[in-house]
């Protein structure tokens, strides 16, 4: 299993439920509306952004001629009172993918560490309107603590090649890795 090795996890932030379908998200079934209701494409702040008003469904990439043929990046803003002990691990939870071909996600946290998840072609486009349709997947990695830092940080998530990816929920938690303690 992915996850041996962590005797603790806790949850710092999460946008979305672990439910298989976007219900809970922005435009949710009307990907038409994006370049309308995000012009400016997307800061969530934790804390403060509503999921179902801030954070759209459908993250649309630079295939997609709907949404201007360009990168996309959706940031995420939140503030820690101090940073985790060991690492923390964030899950990207997908509800599908646009069926041409892969979706290439790039996660950069505060300009200091950027990682790229590939997510595999969706089954087809009755997903964007039925999320029974379409082909979970979850991305799971680990960021270490010296990525973050007190205070304001950003993740930023960009579609970088490829087409569309519909969310199902994101989250990051601090995990304690079991072993020896370091003095």
């Amino acid at each position: 299993a992915m996850l041996a090795g962590f005797a603790h996890a806790e949850t710092l932030w999460s946008i979305g439920q672990k439910d298989n379908t976007y219900a809970e998200l922005a435009i949710a079934g009307k990907y038409g509306d994006y370049t309308k209701s995000f012009p400016q494409d997307v800061t969530f702040t934790t804390g403060k952004s509503k999921p179902d008003k801030d954070w759209p469904f459908i993250h649309p990439g630079p295939a997609d001629a709907w949404a201007g043929t360009r990168e996309h990046p959706f940031r995420i803003e939140f503030d820690l009172k101090r940073i985790p002990k060991g690492a923390c691990r964030m899950l990207i939870q997908s509800v599908g993918a646009q069926s041409g071909g892969p979706v290439v996600l790039e996660v950069n946290v505060n300009d200091s560490m950027r990682r790229s998840v590939t997510f595999q072609p969706g089954k087809g486009d009755a997903v964007l309107t039925d999320p029974k349709a379409g082909r979970p997947a979850t991305q799971a990695f680990l960021l270490p603590a010296s990525a973050l830092c007190r205070g304001h940080n950003v993740i930023t998530l960009t579609v970088t090649d490829g087409s569309w990816l519909l969310y199902d929920a994101i989250s990051l938690a601090s995990v304690n890795v079991k072993g020896p303690e370091v003095a």
